[in-house]
């Protein structure tokens, strides 16, 4: 019985195995071709940090709770640390298992995917879903996320994302069985609170926000008397905030970019850096940097009326009755566009919105719509909503593809520029090297003199043997 429904289930779900597969597939090839085994970014500091307490045996765990600029990573920091001293700082590895963390995130979204589209009687039971659940896909690994993909922080951030979506997952269960059942909020809170202290690198404002609306929502339309659902909520809630408070203490807080913020508040640049941020979650910043405001302001206006039109969707045919999945997900991508510009935006520099590196968050509103739009395709049967949802997958698939083939033509120069760097380290004694020089390292020349000095003197990285 056993060996029949294993092969019942091979049958059944070949198609998408065939498509997760193909996409780590991809994903590797690209990483192999954009990445190379070289400290890059904030990765100095972290090196710097930890190098010599690892190497002297003067290590102590509070040196993983390290934080700058209101940033901690605990797990970023324990990476490091074992990198250090397990493996001689060579890091490609956290490359590569990025793009496995993003297959398992993948298998995650698909689970509740399928679930979500069989939630309705008479559905389509068959390839026609595997079929459609490419388009989510495709957001999932958009390669647009080059920045972070190609370098040594993959692994923390796509784990991280992945632990987010398994918080929407088991919160969305709860609020569609409608039980509150304290014990199973207070779980799902301690969970959260952990993911905060751990792994959350500040990016953790949008994820309670987005709980905070939905718990908003399910307190007038979810079954339940509204004691016990408050009762639930403050069970999830106060492990987070206990959390915050634990995450928040003496670290040390950026106060950079308020002013330009809310001079970009007044002045409009605030609404213009959202239609840029949208329009940067599928469109390469190389190709952004060649257009001009208005033709990305359109493209972003376009793209935030698919994701109104996604909305509309989702509440005119009352789809929360089905999964709040797909609604955590893209409320999480978009509040994360406010807060991203909150801490970066200055009224002159919207490009710099456009960053690769912020993509990780935004192409999850993508995710969320896709499932959206993918369900009305195949249950609502409105003529005008089928076409448009067909017509918004197109686009959006669309537009992924084109950043993606984009990006895997520019990928081997991305390899070329870390290797050159690599060269750079082994050939030039470092009082030859310029500020200049040492700045495409992406990080204060400084900082990297201090790395490179403990770098030959313990033989880590590009010096080890």
């Amino acid at each position: 019985m056993k060996k029949q429904n294993a092969i019942k289930w091979v049958h059944t779900k070949w198609l998408i195995g065939t498509e997760i597969l193909l996409v780590i597939v991809v994903g590797c090839y690209y990483v192999s071709q954009s990445a190379a085994d070289v400290l890059f970014m904030d990765f100095w500091r972290n090196a710097v940090t930890l190098i010599s307490a690892v190497m002297t045996k003067n290590f102590t765990p509070n040196l993983l709770w390290n934080g700058a600029f209101g940033q901690r990573n605990f797990l970023q920091m324990s990476l490091v640390a074992f990198d250090i001293q397990f493996l001689s700082l060579n890091c490609i590895w956290e490359v590569y298992a990025g793009i496995f963390v993003m297959g398992a995130t993948a298998i995650l979204v698909y689970l509740e995917w399928d679930k979500f589209v069989k939630s309705t009687p008479n559905n389509p039971i068959g390839i026609k879903t595997q079929f459609l659940f490419f388009a989510v896909l495709l957001a999932i690994f958009n390669l647009n996320q080059w920045e972070i993909l190609s370098l040594q922080f993959s692994f923390a951030f796509m784990l991280r994302i992945f632990s987010f979506l398994l918080v929407f997952k088991l919160l969305s269960r709860l609020l569609i069985e409608a039980k509150w059942k304290i014990n199973s909020f207070l779980g799902l809170g301690i969970f959260s609170g952990i993911l905060i202290c751990t792994l959350s690198q500040l990016y953790f404002p949008a994820l309670l926000l987005s709980i905070i609306i939905c718990f908003i929502f399910a307190l007038f339309k979810v079954p339940g008397e509204i004691i016990k659902k408050i009762k639930a909520y403050m069970a999830f809630f106060i492990p987070c905030i206990v959390a915050m408070v634990i995450y928040f203490y003496n670290l040390p807080i950026s106060s950079a970019g308020k002013g330009g913020f809310w001079a970009a508040v007044k002045g409009g640049q605030f609404f213009l850096g959202v239609l840029y941020m949208i329009a940067a979650s599928v469109v390469p910043q190389s190709t952004l940097q060649n257009w001009n405001t208005w033709y990305i302001s359109l493209l972003g206006a376009i793209l935030a009326f698919v994701v109104i039109g996604a909305v509309i969707l989702y509440f005119r045919f009352k789809l929360y009755q089905k999964s709040f999945f797909p609604m955590l997900v893209a409320a999480y991508g978009l509040l994360n566009v406010p807060i991203i510009e909150y801490a970066r935006l200055e009224s002159s520099n919207l490009m710099y919105l456009t960053s690769s590196r912020y993509v990780c968050e935004t192409t999850l509103i993508w995710v969320g719509c896709t499932m959206i739009y993918g369900y009305s395709c195949l249950h609502i049967s409105k003529s005008f909503w089928k076409r448009f949802s067909i017509v918004a997958i197109l686009i959006i698939s669309f537009l992924i593809l084109n950043a993606n083939y984009t990006e895997l033509g520019i990928a081997p120069a991305r390899g070329t520029y870390k290797t050159n760097l690599i060269q750079l380290l082994k050939e030039e004694k470092m009082e030859n090297l310029s500020d200049e020089q040492l700045a495409l390292f992406q990080a204060p020349p400084e900082l990297v003199r201090e790395g490179i000095v403990l770098l030959k003197r313990y033989q880590l990285n590009v010096y080890s043997t």
